[in-house]
């Protein structure tokens, strides 16, 4: 499954959107999320999280980008949570 979550000032209440996907195919999330400014991986929680960063845009307090981050929560026949362990 991959949970998207949304760090904009302006959507900093919306709640977090979960799409079904396979390990093997999780990059193609990535289409679902604004990517103009690049894409970062991280591991966070032991799940790897894509944060992408899009369009600019400004407010009176300054200019933000939109920034997505996408984690990619792997479950089990038993539908537990597995943990990538990456070294």
């Amino acid at each position: 499954m991959a949970i998207f979550y949304s760090f904009n000032y302006t959507n900093k209440e919306k709640e977090p959107v979960i799409k079904q996907c396979n390990l093997y195919n999780c990059l193609d999330m990535v289409q679902y999320a604004d990517t103009k400014n690049g894409i970062d991986l991280a591991l966070v929680e032991n799940f790897l999280t894509f944060i992408c960063y899009g369009q600019e845009y400004s407010m009176e307090d300054g200019v933000h980008i939109k920034t997505t981050g996408i984690q990619i929560r792997p479950y089990g026949h038993d539908r537990e949570f597995v943990t990538l362990l990456i070294r």
